[in-house]
């Protein structure tokens, strides 16, 4: 979900943007979903753990202080003790849980229309080119050096396409098409940094005869190679 006012990608299951406070629309088969996630015990013992907001609903780390990255602890004047790393592992992943998460083949037509405008404007811009300057195509060394041309200006635009729409919007052209954006493991917009990892973790995934791409399919996140390298998750708007 994502917040009208500030843009933070947050859980389906909140009503209450985690950044700035604006109160959102929780959708009732995530918040069904959250409450039967959530610890089996009673309403005071849920509070207590994880804390309330003035609705009434509990939200995640919400007013629970501080979190102690060193340590992968958080600590709470809400809570007696420390929360081990284990459980605030499985306290995230039951969150995640509740992304709405878009499908591999959504993904797949996605990536599939950002490799044919890539293409295409490659295409158009090496043609335009080479009519400018004159070239005849019929000679065996200029076709060979034109073949070179096309990969390498193929190579640069797509880093620049992936990179820098991923890394502001989350989203590239396929992707806004598709209605699906890219989002960073604690609900941030990508940036260029993990835009330009999750760009390397592509050469990672397709090395492999395109297995990094195929594990989606069977990922329970439905994370790719290049996501796990670059703590990312696929999300519908």
């Amino acid at each position: 979900m994502k917040c009208p006012n500030c843009g933070f990608h947050t859980f389906d299951h909140i009503d209450k943007c985690k950044r700035c406070g604006n109160p959102l629309e929780p959708k009732p088969f995530y918040r069904s979903t959250y409450n039967i996630t959530i610890e089996d015990g009673g309403e005071e013992e849920q509070k207590e753990f994880f804390g309330s907001n003035e609705e009434g609903s509990f939200d995640l780390f919400s007013d629970r202080g501080d979190l102690d990255t060193s340590t992968s602890k958080i600590k709470s004047p809400h809570v007696a003790g420390e929360i081990e790393n284990d459980d605030l592992v499985e306290l995230e992943e039951k969150e995640l849980f509740l992304l709405d998460l878009a499908e591999p083949f959504t993904r797949a037509i996605a990536f599939f229309l950002d490799i044919v405008i890539v293409s295409l404007v490659t295409a158009i811009t090496l043609g335009i080119g080479l009519y400018i300057a004159g070239l005849d195509l019929f000679s065996a060394t200029r076709f060979l050096n034109m073949i070179g041309s096309v990969y390498f200006l193929m190579f640069i635009f797509a880093s620049t396409y992936f990179v820098f729409l991923h890394g502001y919007g989350g989203k590239t052209i396929g992707k806004m098409i598709m209605g699906i954006r890219t989002i960073k493991d604690n609900g941030e917009p990508t940036d260029i940094n993990s835009s330009f990892i999750r760009w390397v973790g592509y050469f990672i995934s397709t090395v492999f005869l395109f297995a990094g791409f195929l594990w989606a399919i069977f990922d329970p996140m439905y994370q790719t190679w290049h996501d796990k390298l670059a703590g990312t998750y696929v999300v519908k708007e």
